[in-house]
């Protein structure tokens, strides 16, 4: 019975327009309120910062592309017998090693040494969030259902011939 309403001739502009409304309504959430974007910083700005959070990758002066998703990355003015440099660590590694007989698992880590004099560029992606654009995102997608819900009561209750 409900699918007879939304098939009758008489009904097809509601049905267009119902359906013109939850195309809206998902593009309007498939953008969603997250602003994503990226910032480039050149070797000098670096030192300004101390860790270095969403490095999306490091292109060095030579125009070696490091691809740096996923890694943590510090900048040290002192680093060992090392200065200035960009300390990536890759996460660790867990390796078999015989020591005196016994088999021992040991973590090492991975990590990676990169001089500032090498450095060319940083980017680093920043997200951001909009809670005024995600209130009325919700506020307007609640009410957008509930009207398309007593809508379709309303076609669905003129089809059974209305009360009585």
């Amino acid at each position: 019975m409900f699918f007879t309403v939304f098939n009758r001739v008489k009904n097809k502009p509601y049905i267009a327009i119902i359906i013109y409304v939850l195309i809206a309504f998902y593009i309007i959430t498939s953008n969603g309120c997250q602003t994503v974007t990226s910032e480039r910083y050149s070797s000098d700005d670096l030192i300004l910062e101390k860790r270095l959070c969403d490095v999306s990758h490091i292109i060095l002066k030579d125009g070696t592309y490091i691809n740096a998703e996923g890694k943590e990355i510090s900048y040290y003015k002192r680093y060992g017998d090392s200065s200035n440099v960009l300390v990536i660590n890759s996460g660790d590694s867990t390796i078999r090693v015989i020591e005196n007989g016994k088999q021992v698992m040991k973590i090492i880590k991975i990590q990676s040494i990169i001089p500032l004099s090498k450095v060319k560029e940083v980017y680093i992606t920043k997200q951001e969030f909009s809670q005024g654009k995600t209130l009325i995102l919700s506020v307007g997608i609640s009410i957008g259902i509930a009207i398309l819900t007593i809508f379709a009561f309303l076609m669905a209750f003129a089809a059974a011939g209305g009360p009585g």
